[in-house]
């Protein structure tokens, strides 16, 4: 037999098929600028409308990437990415199509004859267009106006808000984009008998309806400061308050300088036309209520007055005018019911009036012969009376030479006084004669000297400025000060300075919520750093006793160990905005002021210790005296001096000013103190605090 016949079959192997490698892809890069422009489309809208450029990007874009990604052979992805950004491209352009259509097209209002109907357009034009150019700002162009002389009230009244913001409103956390660059870009409307300033707020969707009232006050004290040579008493006030889109508050009242009473009102957007007319007063009818403005005159008003009558048998006798009261606090349209309707109409009293002298023979404002306020002039608030319960005494009073001071130290045993001023330089007066000692040259790289502390043995001085920076100075024999080394940076204005009483180092707090300490010799460079706190640091304290330290930003303390940075303990104290705080010198107590009300806390559990002190003004600065258990409130025109235990006042102490008091100083014994308002060309107000006893030994 064959042996063919027992050979197996051959066997046969599929070849195994693979897939072949799919070519790689790419992101598309007109996708991703599609992307970007169309979301950017939106922010841009209220940017002089240059969201008909990102958005006509983003479509443009859009379209090339989508017909680029449908052909094979590009090997493109980023279909969903074009699509995203051409979906906020048309939409962003429909919106911007439609709100200029809205602006250049919208009717005119229905009054009763057309010369009226033309001034009130006018009116709205003008307003309109200032509304328009506020939107957007930089450090150098901050203000506009209706002339020359309206635009450096605008940049004086912009560059007031600018400073007031950085210490009071600023959060720890800035937004992103700013359209108008951070900046209060002001317009400003002057006429002869009134003035109307439309204000952009920065970030103002994020203010807080406490932070909005303070606000309130600031800005009207801003505004009647900017005026106050160019108006006389009574005229008419007009701040409108505008976010990027909307308004927030309309404030509305007079120009006074007598009390430094808070004479306005909230009204409403369209209470501001009226200031914008060519012709006729703006002045506030006080007959009605605050809050009514007198229109432009209408067309059928002849020269002659409708309130001169031909015949004497025709004239009506008015009645008196009688003195208003007004309220210390800012009225608004939520009214009680003892208040008159008339305080907040639906429209204005005197709708139908030409803008002329009132009906009564006496006239309504203040007398015609009240003068103007130069600038040269000190605008002096007369405090309540109150007789004080412990010896106090102003010794001087020293010219603070321009700009505003922003910080204060005694050196020397109160014998000098170191300023930080807005103009970044550091001054040395003599507190007995009130001469200038020395004035250093600008200090770019702190900025403000918002800061000032001294050290243990009085030989160094410490300053922290805007920029964050901390710098050591050398204390001369002859009074001047010299630059000695620079320290620790923060991300933001430096809060507070301490200087440790038992070691060569230096504590500060930042604006950023960091509190940082470091050595200030040559021993050492070492650095510790503390990031627990949210908002700015508004005081700290050292132990004497013990390597710990505290601080707080007025809404949480925190209890730190000097030696390893850890954090020992975080206590809640308030959940409100705070304007200041103060540590008492034993470390044991904490103040904080939320408004005008001023909350103790106990440190060591975070508990609050009684009452708050409830003041009748908003309180900027708290101060601890050294020896005494006093506290020492900083408010609007003076400071006020109040017993921590029985909570009672003990002194009033005039600052000659209605600006509000945000720097104070004390010497260590606690025998002088120091005071000045917050505004340029005011005076260093020095007061004596010693002890009867001890001042007859003197």
């Amino acid at each position: 037999m064959d042996s063919s016949f027992n050979q197996q079959p051959p066997v046969f192997v599929r070849p195994q098929l693979t897939s072949p490698v799919p070519p790689q892809t790419r992101m598309s890069i007109l996708a991703i600028v599609s992307l970007i422009a169309g979301l950017l489309s939106p922010l841009f809208i209220v940017a002089c409308f240059l969201s008909l450029i990102t958005s006509a990007v983003a479509i443009v874009t859009g379209h090339i990437a989508l017909a680029k990604i449908s052909q094979p052979a590009n090997r493109l992805d980023g279909r969903p990415v074009a699509l995203v950004g051409l979906v906020f491209g048309y939409m962003s352009m429909g919106l911007t199509i439609a709100l200029l259509t809205f602006i250049f097209t919208r009717p005119p209002s229905n009054l009763s004859n057309s010369a009226s109907s033309i001034a009130k357009n006018t009116a709205q034009s003008r307003l309109n267009e200032a509304e328009l150019s506020i939107i957007s700002g930089s450090k150098s162009n901050v203000a506009r106006g209706n002339s020359e002389l309206a635009q450096e009230v605008a940049e004086n009244f912009a560059r007031s808000m600018k400073r007031a913001a950085d210490v009071i409103f600023t959060s720890n956390r800035k937004p992103g984009i700013q359209l108008s660059g951070g900046e209060y870009v002001t317009h400003c409307e002057l006429h002869e008998d009134s003035c109307a300033f439309i204000v952009h707020v920065p970030s103002y969707r994020h203010f807080t309806k406490d932070a909005e009232k303070a606000l309130n006050t600031v800005v009207w004290i801003a505004a009647t400061e900017a005026v106050k040579d160019h108006l006389k008493q009574g005229d008419a006030i007009a701040v409108g308050l505008r976010g990027t889109m909307t308004y927030g508050d309309i404030l509305i009242g007079t120009f006074t300088d007598d009390d430094g009473k808070m004479d306005f009102t909230v009204g409403a957007a369209r209470d501001l036309v009226p200031f914008f007319g060519e012709e006729g007063k703006r002045r506030l009818d006080l007959r009605g209520g605050p809050a009514d403005l007198l229109k432009e005159p209408s067309a059928e008003v002849s020269d002659a007055s409708p309130f001169t009558p031909s015949e004497p048998s025709e004239v009506v006798k008015p009645v008196p005018a009688q003195p208003i009261e007004r309220p210390t606090e800012p009225m608004t349209s939520e009214a009680s019911s003892d208040t008159p309707s008339v305080l907040l109409p639906a429209e204005p009293l005197a709708a139908n009036l030409p803008a002329v002298e009132p009906l009564s023979p006496e006239p309504l404002a203040p007398p015609a012969e009240t003068p103007k306020i130069n600038s040269s002039q000190k605008r002096k608030r007369e405090v309540p009376a109150f007789e004080n319960k412990i010896p106090v005494s102003l010794e001087k009073s020293i010219d603070a030479q321009g700009w505003n001071i922003e910080s204060m130290i005694f050196i020397r045993d109160g014998a000098q006084l170191v300023t930080g001023g807005l103009d970044e330089t550091i001054s040395v007066f003599d507190t007995r004669t009130g001469r200038m000692l020395f004035r250093s040259e600008r200090q770019g790289e702190l900025g403000q000297i918002v800061s000032l502390a001294l050290s243990k043995d009085g030989r160094t001085l410490f300053a922290g400025g805007s920029t964050g920076r901390v710098a050591s100075y050398e204390i001369k024999d002859d009074g001047k000060v010299e630059s000695v080394r620079s320290l620790y940076k923060h991300n933001r204005n430096v809060g507070c300075l301490v200087v440790s009483p038992t070691f060569p180092f230096v504590l500060s707090g930042g604006e950023d919520g960091t509190v940082a300490w470091q050595p200030y010799d040559d021993r050492s460079s070492s650095l510790r750093i503390v990031q627990e706190l949210k908002r700015k640091v508004l005081a700290a304290h050292l132990f004497v006793d013990r390597n710990e330290g505290i601080a707080t930003d007025g809404q949480s303390l925190i209890q730190f160990s000097v030696k390893d940075s850890k954090v020992l303990a975080q206590r809640k104290l308030s959940k409100s905005y705070p304007h200041a705080a103060a540590i008492s010198p034993d470390g044991s107590r904490c103040a904080v002021s939320y408004g005008s009300d001023v909350t103790l806390f106990e440190t060591a559990s975070g508990k609050q210790k009684g009452k708050p002190f409830a003041s009748s003004e908003m309180i900027w600065s708290l101060m601890f005296h050294p020896t005494q258990p006093w506290l020492i409130m900083g408010g609007r025109g003076n400071a006020t001096i109040w017993d921590v235990n029985s909570a009672e006042r003990l002194a009033v102490l005039d600052a000659g000013s209605i600006q509000y008091v945000s720097n104070l100083a004390i010497t260590a014994d606690g025998n002088t103190f120091a005071l000045i308002p917050t505004s340029a060309g005011q005076s260093i107000h020095v007061f004596d605090l010693t002890p009867d006893g001890e001042r007859s030994v003197r």
